[in-house]
């Protein structure tokens, strides 16, 4: 998932159950009767009629004692409905109104609502209020809310305080759902600030629980991106290749280009050549294939296969100008192999260009 998209998985997370209360038969009480309507169409999941119901009681019955729960009661049939931009300022007005005892299902509504206009700061307080007011931590509203406060600071680059509601999430609600995927990026923050080991730590635990196979792909990659961080080349290709080969999911692209890469830098030229093949082979219309030919054909090189290499690299001189840097996708950006790594692989090639580093935004989480 892109970094530039509002994860879906907040707003599906956000579930709210509207309890209407019972109905009461109101003798010569129109407005009662026309209230207890909305509320019972809506329990029933009939949410364009009560939408249709609730604004028929607001706009005639205005002062009505009722009008606040009606608005609660509007509110939600619009969420239910998709429509959050409609919804987002009934919540708003509702905060804080005492007539709405369940101010934390509020709250995590109003902040879904916030996240997709983008509104992130104002997401985080929403969010974090009912965090913050939460009569029992591990609850299930109080994980929703954890779980969007964590997406809106995730979303802001606040690593620090990602890491944070992770780790809180982790000790106080360890058996919700929603705790191995806040742990993920409370992972994902700690190697975003160079906390590679700590990261990697907490990555081979989601790996090892292995209960969501798109989060054990996920973990799976950066857990290969730490290692790689961390100079451990040979154990990061393995994990890359799982996570191209075996696993299959957001991430397969960019760890199959990854594990051609590597190879390189160990100096295994035939199985990088083999990997970067495929690559080419599986994502021909990738941007990332014209840096996959170049590292084939420098492969070729050192394997003295000249004529080979030959065939790889024209065609990306006469059609880069001499220009084209090779890359390796990363978590932080594009990979810039460290001079001890480039040492032995630093020769240039004539009629191409040298090893370059050029960064590009890319998916993150």
């Amino acid at each position: 998932m892109h970094r530039d998209k509002i994860l879906a998985l907040t707003v599906l997370a956000l579930v709210m159950v509207w309890i209407c209360p019972d109905r009461a038969l109101a003798e010569n009480d129109p407005a009662m009767d026309l209230y207890y309507s909305a509320n019972s169409l809506c329990s029933r999941r009939f949410y364009k009629l009560a939408v249709t119901e609730y604004k028929t009681f607001l706009s005639t019955y205005g002062t009505h004692a009722k009008v606040p729960l009606a608005k609660w009661g509007l509110a939600v049939s619009l969420y239910n409905l998709g429509d959050l931009k409609e919804a987002e300022p009934l919540l708003k007005e509702l905060v804080g109104n005492g007539a709405i005892a369940a101010q934390d299902q509020l709250h995590n509504l109003w902040g879904a609502c916030l996240m997709e206009q983008r509104r992130f700061a104002e997401a985080e307080q929403a969010f974090g209020w009912s965090v913050k007011n939460a009569k029992d931590p591990a609850s299930e509203q109080t994980a929703n809310a954890r779980t969007g406060l964590i997406e809106t600071l995730f979303l802001q680059d606040k690593w620090a305080e990602v890491i944070a509601v992770a780790d809180q999430a982790g000790k106080l609600a360890p058996q919700s759902p929603y705790t191995p995927r806040i742990r993920y990026q409370g992972a994902v923050a700690r190697a975003k600030l160079k906390q590679y080991d700590e990261a990697a730590a907490v990555l081979k635990e989601i790996i090892a629980a292995g209960k969501d196979p798109a989060l054990v792909h996920r973990a799976t990659f950066h857990l290969a991106e730490c290692l790689r961080y961390s100079d451990k080349l040979a154990e990061s290709a393995e994990l890359y290749k799982i996570a191209a080969t075996t696993q299959k999911g957001e991430f397969s692209e960019y760890a199959h280009y990854n594990y051609g890469m590597v190879l390189f830098l160990l100096d295994k030229h035939s199985d990088s050549i083999a990997a970067l093949t495929d690559f080419r082979k599986l994502y021909p219309k990738t941007a990332l294939v014209p840096e996959a030919s170049l590292y084939i054909g420098r492969a070729h090189i050192e394997l003295k296969e000249y004529a080979k290499a030959e065939a790889v690299l024209r065609p990306l001189a006469s059609h880069a100008g001499g220009g084209c840097p090779a890359k390796v996708v990363g978590s932080e950006g594009i990979f810039s192999p460290t001079p001890g790594q480039l040492q032995a692989n630093s020769r240039p090639i004539q009629g191409t260009c040298r090893i370059g580093y050029l960064p590009i935004k890319w998916p993150l989480h």
